[in-house]
């Protein structure tokens, strides 16, 4: 079989951080390449390096995605999680899988490793049910923080 085609991946990529589990999961939206099937795709590689440095941290492999609706793919950090520093920015590529090769990778993304924010929604309580509001407002929180 041929390698396949890269994916699409933006210049940016949503944040990522190390949940209350300790688990770190860096979600990559993509977009099909027009001349790859998803039926032809068995899981994606990612490689992640450091923004300044250009230093390889690790080629992770993942078969967790969604090509149908939410067009993304998640990867589970945990084996490179100790050389993650918080606030740091890092370079991710992406590639298909097929049978039995590694596809051409994408282009570059930059994304962040942060912490964890505290997101709320003023006046409800997290606890119970609430009344209806005719006006909310969230909070979004890094504070102490990243």
């Amino acid at each position: 079989m041929a390698k396949l085609y890269p994916p699409y991946i933006e210049g940016t990529i949503p944040a990522f951080f190390k949940d209350d589990d300790g688990t770190v999961i860096l979600t990559v939206p993509l977009s099909m390449n027009k001349a790859v099937g998803a039926k032809e795709v068995k899981g994606f590689v990612l490689k992640i390096k450091t923004a300044q440095t250009g230093l390889l941290l690790g080629t992770i492999e993942s078969d967790s995605f969604d090509l149908i609706s939410n067009l993304s793919v998640w990867f589970d950090l945990e084996e490179i999680k100790d050389k993650l520093i918080e606030g740091q920015y890092y370079k991710v590529q992406i590639a298909y899988v097929n049978e039995d090769e590694v596809g051409y990778y994408s282009t570059v993304g930059v994304t962040k490793y942060t912490t964890m924010p505290t997101v709320a929604i003023e006046g409800l309580d997290f606890k119970k049910i609430n009344n209806h509001q005719y006006k909310y407002l969230g909070t979004y929180s890094q504070k102490n923080k990243d």
